[in-house]
């Protein structure tokens, strides 16, 4: 975000001593309010510019996000949502990664990445599941094999092996409903599929 102001200070600064130079070349006769307003517009504009440019959305960021959406849209943590979110909120990138969205997150960013260099499905979901499956096992993949099955097969398999582990509660494990994975699934693949 610090970064995100001051480029939009920069900009704002470059774009009036580039109106400056241009109302002085041109001789512009402008009443004061004419010059406010165009500086105000400018104003507006470097910072869109900035935001657009600057602000990239990252992976902890959206793994956050996520976390938070299921929360709040899960029926059964809805009388913890407000101290989940709150802890959520304080979660390092590390502990983020942790969570089961950091699963989908990652599992995306990897399918996009070796389908961008020329893989194919069978050989990218294999890399993946030879990785993951160093954790916490295999299980049989489903049929057919689409970035939507793999993540939902990947899911509940995780989610169950951690449960079985006690690594986290039935509460936590009943959350993920199948509508809660598809918005995931889109988000992350939207993000990474740019």
């Amino acid at each position: 975000m610090k970064k995100a102001m001051i480029m939009t200070i920069f900009v704002f600064l470059l774009g009036i001593i580039v109106l400056t130079i241009l109302s002085e070349k041109y001789s512009w006769n402008m009443k004061w309010w004419q010059e406010f307003f165009i500086y105000g517009v400018w104003f507006i504009v470097s910072i869109i510019i900035s935001i657009k440019i600057f602000c990239k959305y990252d992976k902890s960021e959206l793994i956050k996000s996520l976390a938070i959406k299921r929360v709040k849209e899960s029926p059964i943590l809805k009388d913890f949502a407000t101290d989940l979110i709150r802890e959520i909120n304080k979660m390092s990138d590390n502990q983020l990664m942790g969570l089961p969205e950091a699963s989908i997150v990652a599992i995306c960013e990897t399918y996009y990445k070796l389908k961008s260099q020329g893989m194919s499905d069978e050989d990218t979901f294999k890399i993946i599941e030879d990785h993951r499956a160093i954790l916490s096992g295999s299980g049989e993949l489903p049929s057919p094999l689409t970035l939507n099955s793999y993540i939902k097969y990947r899911i509940s398999h995780e989610l169950n092996w951690s449960l079985s582990q006690g690594s986290i509660s039935f509460y936590a494990r009943a959350s993920f409903s199948d509508e809660f994975v598809d918005k995931a699934i889109k988000e992350a693949s939207r993000f990474f599929s740019k």
